[in-house]
């Protein structure tokens, strides 16, 4: 993970050095009249996270809270496109994971920092605290496409309110189950989720399927190998089309293809 960690003050300055040291993939910006050799001199905090800003999986900040999101407001866009983000006090006791403490690891790397400093990490999010897998992040763990990212607020909500969610999976790694609450209950069949009528659903399955609850996960395995003779001159949109409509007619998703096979010849065509 490419790290960036900003301090201020000079007691910040020196625990940022010593996380640096900890951290080798990280860099370390500091006000210029505590910058030493290798580390990164800045005039203005605004400016310097400005331009840093796109270019760090995650940015650490030895300072007060408030003052890191007030600075980084301006450049936040969403979820998906955020860096992670940690704020650390500058005695070093407590670790924030302040952004994206699931989608970009800051949550991991407020423990991470936390068991390098020996400090306290704090973390709020609601899977966490209620020992729940994070499910909208089991894709990423295992391999699986996420069909419908929209749809992770609402099958999460559900968990976390104990409402009834229903799980049907027929592929890929089950040992996430085991630490699901009584709330969550495993279907053996697409039937049996959708007679059991559950407020949400989590699927991980190559099969298509309807009926589903409104708030349904949808996590596609990679587990189908498609194979294709070979005819040449064939443009690979119609090939991709044909690809389509077999799997489609078969009740199977795109999404789980795993790999194209063909005789050896096809590597030249287009």
């Amino acid at each position: 993970m490419k790290l960036a960690i900003f301090a201020l003050t000079r007691r910040g300055s020196e625990l940022g050095g010593r996380l640096k040291d900890l951290l080798p993939e990280s860099d370390l910006y500091l006000p210029r009249k505590f910058a030493r050799e290798g580390e990164r001199g800045f005039e203005g905090l605004r400016e310097a996270i400005a331009d840093a800003f796109g270019r760090y999986e995650a940015f650490v900040f030895i300072m007060a809270a408030g003052l890191a999101v007030r600075i980084l407001s301006p450049h936040l866009k969403g979820k998906d496109e955020d860096p992670g983000v940690v704020v650390i006090d500058e005695k070093g006791r407590f670790v924030v994971s302040l952004l994206g403490g699931h989608s970009r690891g800051a949550n991991e790397l407020a423990r991470r920092i936390a068991f390098l400093l020996g400090a306290r990490p704090v973390i709020t999010t609601s899977s966490d605290l209620n020992e729940i897998p994070p499910i909208d992040l089991l894709g990423k763990k295992f391999g699986w496409e996420l069909e419908n990212p929209e749809s992770s607020a609402s099958v999460i909500s559900a968990i976390l309110n104990g409402e009834d969610v229903g799980v049907y999976q027929d592929a890929g790694e089950e040992s996430w189950q085991e630490s699901l609450p009584p709330n969550v209950r495993i279907f053996k069949s697409l039937e049996e989720l959708r007679r059991a009528k559950p407020k949400a659903a989590i699927l991980i399955t190559e099969k298509i399927a309807e009926g589903l609850p409104q708030a349904a996960l949808i996590f596609r395995p990679k587990n189908l190998v498609v194979g294709m003779g070979l005819h040449r001159g064939v443009e690979a949109s119609r090939i991709e089309e044909a690809v389509r409509k077999v799997l489609r007619d078969h009740g199977f998703s795109f999404r789980s293809i795993r790999n194209l096979a063909t005789v050896k010849g096809r590597e030249k065509e287009p």
